[in-house]
């Protein structure tokens, strides 16, 4: 994880609650709150699987403790708020036009896709050549492959 590059070296045991306190702390001011929640929340879950699989001997957990679990004691992960924002109809055509400057070709592409297809960067990522109807002049994104697990066409 970029965002704890300096931890890397470091034990899951050295790790402490008052680490993960300070440090989403920094985050959230430097980088924002749903940087620094989306970081820890990766972290909770890389303690949790590693309690569940390293044991000793006695089947007993070699990791005693999540110090992630400080942030929900003091309930600081906070439920993040849908976003709201969108271009309206006079930015769109401005905002098109700054994206056909780009000069890497692949950004101005897939900035382009999502624009016409309405589709997240997530279902983007994982389209395929073979979900093409050119014959009937669309694209299927399957139901798996949506958030809201309904089939796109």
């Amino acid at each position: 994880m970029r965002a704890l590059g300096d931890w890397q070296e470091l034990k899951l045991t050295q790790i402490t609650g008052r680490m993960c306190l300070e440090r989403f702390n920094e985050m959230k001011d430097h980088s924002g709150f749903y940087f620094a929640r989306q970081t820890f929340k990766v972290l909770h879950a890389i303690y949790e699987v590693a309690r569940a699989y390293y044991e000793d001997a006695d089947e007993q957990s070699l990791i005693k403790s999540n110090p992630v679990q400080k942030l929900t004691a003091l309930k600081l992960w906070g439920k993040p708020k849908r976003r709201s924002d969108c271009l309206f109809p006079p930015e769109i055509s401005a905002w098109f036009r700054s994206v056909q400057r780009l000069r890497n070709k692949e950004e101005r592409d897939y900035l382009t896709w999502l624009l016409f297809t309405g589709w997240r960067a997530s279902e983007s990522a994982c389209a395929r050549f073979d979900w093409v109807n050119s014959g009937r002049g669309y694209i299927a994104l399957p139901a798996q492959f949506t958030k809201t697990a309904s089939e796109l066409n």
